[in-house]
């Protein structure tokens, strides 16, 4: 009984030593005590509140999975014309969707139309051979063989546009996010590459190279990156009857300027092998499409190849946007190999876009097949086409392919989404950014149609 007291006291001069030495009082005390019980109440509150988000964001996360899942494995029967233009469209016109409108051009004009079927913008054009780029809501028409170009900015309306006079012969183009251009010119004994900003009235001309000689190669694509600021070039030559191309890499930031004076900061040669079509997805990001392969360089500074891919078949058709591209390969009497392994006539397996279908048996002929790919070289999808197809357009993942009077949509996962016989004859079919929409060239008109059940 008495250590309890001798305990209890010796607590309790602990608590006037505590006091005295940290000047605590007994009412600061009380007040420490309900600032420690505000506290904590108020850690309850925030942990509660922060479980409700947490609840919400799963419950949005997980309803947004099941529309996206649901969406994306529905399939319509028909469609409706929601909008078409008044007038015919001109004879011998060529088609391009950008920034959510379709241009309509020939070699005397361009119309820009916008998503209800009106005409936004329109202009002359007195060109043999026009050829349309088009970037995220600019686009340059070239004279291709000749030397006049028309740069449109058609973000706003009404467009703005600048004709330019070239003093060479234009033989590819390109351009940027925000109307730069670059253009690749026949010289006397090479080539020629300009920079342009067609807008900056006091210095338009912004890079001038003298690429290779005529000895060198055949100039045949050329990139541009979004922001103008990197190309790329190949050019192909033929040495003992083997094809021999090389993608050259311009950078005309501070890294080109410090490379040498002609702004090189990579070269890559390859045998075998034409590239067709040359693309950036992004700044740093560009993808060679070859005829008989696939090849995604990482370019942020000297250029890396990220990887390569064969292809066994036939490429019948490219298309692509920022978030990937599709090809269409024709895999009719490809080289195939046995159940082991062993190749007949083509190496198989992953160095191969085709590798799924180089199996033990044998191909079916008159086969197209329909791949889908992301820049980083996963594969979304390979379907079986059955078409013919004429043209094809890649928007966000869904693809479109048409023939003459037939037309099939993929959608991002390769579930079939719409097909449709038109007996108007089809001469272009887009997706649109709305995803049950689309411009399609009927006959002689553009009809926006909705799909529906």
């Amino acid at each position: 009984m008495s250590d309890n007291k001798e305990l209890n006291e010796n607590e309790l001069n602990e608590d006037k030593i505590n006091k005295l030495l940290f000047n605590i009082s007994d009412e600061e005390e009380v007040k420490t005590e309900e600032l420690n019980e505000e506290e904590k109440n108020k850690s309850k509150a925030e942990k509660w509140i922060k479980g409700i988000i947490m609840v919400l964001l799963l419950t949005a996360v997980t309803a947004f999975a099941v529309i996206t899942i649901f969406f994306s494995k529905k399939s319509y029967t028909g469609y409706e014309v929601a909008a078409e233009t008044a007038k015919n469209l001109p004879e011998g016109s060529d088609y391009v969707t950008d920034y959510g409108k379709i241009l309509c051009y020939n070699d005397e004009g361009i119309t820009i139309f916008n998503g209800k079927g009106e005409i936004e913008w329109n202009a002359a054009l007195n060109m043999t051979n026009p050829k349309i780029t088009v970037n995220n809501g600019c686009a340059v028409i070239a004279d291709i063989g000749g030397r006049n170009l028309l740069v449109v900015n058609h973000k706003n309306i009404p467009a703005k546009q600048v004709s330019l006079q070239m003093l060479q012969d234009i033989l590819l183009v390109d351009i940027s996010e925000q109307g730069e251009i670059a253009v690749l010119m026949e010289a006397d004994k090479g080539y020629n590459i300009q920079l342009i900003n067609p807008y900056d009235k006091n210095n338009s001309l912004k890079a001038e190279i003298k690429t290779y000689s005529k000895d060198d190669g055949y100039a045949l694509s050329l990139a541009m990156s979004k922001d103008g600021s990197k190309l790329v070039t190949e050019y192909v030559k033929t040495d003992n009857n083997e094809i021999k191309s090389t993608l050259t890499f311009y950078n005309f930031d501070k890294i080109g300027e410090n490379s040498n004076a002609d702004r090189i900061v990579g070269v890559f040669p390859f045998e075998d092998t034409i590239f067709s079509k040359l693309k950036f997805a992004d700044n740093n990001t560009v993808c060679a499409f070859g005829d008989n392969k696939i090849a995604c360089f990482e370019a942020k500074r000297e250029p890396v190849l990220l990887w390569e891919k064969k292809v066994a078949g036939k490429i019948e058709r490219v298309a692509e946007d920022k978030s990937g591209f599709a090809l269409l390969v024709n895999e009719s009497n490809i080289a195939m190999a046995d159940n082991t392994g062993s190749v007949t006539g083509a190496a198989v397996s992953s160095d191969y876009i085709d590798g799924d279908y180089l199996t033990g048996k044998a191909v079916e002929s008159d086969k197209s097949v329909l791949y889908s790919f992301g820049y980083s070289g996963s594969k979304n999808f390979a379907k079986e086409a059955d078409i013919n197809a004429k043209g094809m357009s890649f928007n966000n993942g869904e693809t479109v392919l048409y023939s003459e009077n037939n037309c099939i949509v993929f959608d991002e996962n390769g579930n079939q989404k719409f097909k449709n016989k038109f007996n108007d004859g089809i001469m272009g079919f887009f997706p649109t950014d709305n995803k049950v929409k689309y411009y399609t060239v009927l006959g002689k008109k553009l009809k926006i149609i909705k799909l529906n059940e």
